[in-house]
């Protein structure tokens, strides 16, 4: 009984193993079933997502202009990057800022609705005033970095991604701006070399083709020299990079068919939005 029980054992543990291998595999299948999924937009959005999977090098097409990858690797010990990448006359950006009031990933979604995807933005103090210059929708906040840092700016439709010691926002009609400290990229060579602790990062920066990307890690991410020297040297072909506030603040939302959320661990004042041209 003992020997005949066994082989019946072993017979039982050989047809779970293979039923468990059926099981993921068919869990593959559908995860990728699901990709491929249009669903409805956002309550008060027109955004027609592109029904599509991943393409070889990892970045799917969510929309004509907008691209989505979900694990681009660092080459630092601690994880990988989400990065979105948003043709600028195809998608709108905006600042968006409650001086005083800080919201949550879910209340940012209930106060815009419609978005198709946003970051957190600048620093802030205590009182949840942020730090250095903000500009939404022509209306400017708080007071620039004169020397460190940069900005992230739209003039005249177009984005600009420079340091503050250039004095970006001194000329022209601003619409949009946020900065943050430090600049990671310059010309597309590392820009900050300081050594310095791991930590949740997030990121504006812009390549070669003017296209924006926004860039957070989802866990634990490399030091701000890891950060800088990783972007400048990836194949993402960045011009300019800037890191805005991480830590318990980095926040990071994109609409797709599987919605990308990264909630921050605090509540946020600041917002760098995207939104769909109408």
């Amino acid at each position: 009984m003992r020997s005949g029980g066994g082989q019946v054992s072993l017979v039982a543990r050989s047809i779970g193993a293979v039923a468990l291998l059926v099981l993921l595999l068919c869990a593959c299948q559908m995860r990728n079933a699901v990709l491929t999924l249009n669903p409805l937009s956002p309550a008060g959005s027109t955004l027609a997502l592109t029904p599509t999977v991943p393409a070889a090098n990892g970045w799917q097409e969510l929309a004509p202009g907008l691209e989505l990858h979900r694990s681009l690797a660092t080459g630092s010990l601690f994880g990988q990057a989400n990065a979105l990448r948003v043709a600028p006359h195809l998608f709108e950006l905006r600042a968006h800022y409650v001086p005083g009031e800080a919201r949550t990933l879910d209340a940012w979604l209930t106060a815009l609705p419609g978005v198709t995807a946003f970051i957190n933005a600048n620093f802030f103090d205590r009182d949840l005033r942020i730090n250095g210059l903000l500009v939404a929708d022509g209306v400017s906040h708080g007071h620039p970095w004169l020397s460190r840092g940069g900005t992230f700016l739209l003039r005249d439709g177009l984005p600009v991604l420079l340091p503050n010691s250039e004095r970006p926002w001194g000329s022209g009609v601003l619409r949009q701006a946020v900065q943050g400290f430090p600049m990671l990229v310059l010309a597309g060579q590392p820009a900050y070399r300081r050594s310095g602790p791991p930590a949740r990062r997030s990121v504006v920066a812009l390549d070669r083709q003017g296209r924006v990307l926004l860039l957070a890690t989802p866990l634990l991410g490399p030091s701000l020299a890891e950060m800088a020297a990783w972007l400048a040297s990836s194949d993402l072909e960045i011009e300019s990079a800037l890191n805005l506030d991480g830590g318990g603040s980095t926040m990071f939302y994109v609409y797709a068919a599987v919605p990308l959320r990264l909630p921050s661990l605090d509540p946020v004042p600041a917002l760098l939005a995207v939104w769909q041209v109408t």
